[in-house]
């Protein structure tokens, strides 16, 4: 396990699944398809659909309220839309590692070609990015 890995552990949250794809689903599993990081388009501004599945994990002490937030900023690092955020909350030591499974779907307009973040945040703390290319079709 690497520094950073152990350090995500240590404060918490972790993440189990951080991704952007076409489609997914929480039924018997999480259930996931076309994960992507490059959008190609002929030129810009573009309206896309996202989808953004996320799976984050906790300790099994990990008691009380989390806050487990999604954004998507710019190539200048502004907020595209604004953050996604849920409450997950933890009632009492628990016997299995608890984990909060989300899926966010939205549209965003990508005003220009560039190199867009998905930041995922848990307790006000940075545990992943995720980097979509936005690019001219060649």
């Amino acid at each position: 396990m690497n520094a950073h890995v152990l350090l995500q552990k240590i404060m918490g949250c972790h993440i189990e699944i951080f991704t952007v794809c076409d489609a997914a689903t929480i039924r018997n599993g999480f259930n996931i398809v076309g994960t992507y990081n490059t959008i190609n388009a002929d030129s810009y501004p573009v309206d896309h659909d996202f989808v953004v599945a996320v799976a984050v994990g906790f300790d099994v002490d990990d008691t009380g309220l989390h806050e487990i937030r999604v954004s998507l900023l710019d190539p200048d690092g502004q907020n595209v839309l604004p953050p996604y955020e849920i409450d997950y909350t933890i009632h009492g030591i628990q016997s299995i590692a608890p984990v909060s499974e989300n899926i966010w779907r939205f549209s965003a307009r990508l005003p220009k070609f560039g190199d867009y973040m998905f930041q995922l945040r848990c307790d006000q703390k940075m545990i992943g990015e995720k980097t979509i290319y936005f690019q001219e079709r060649e």
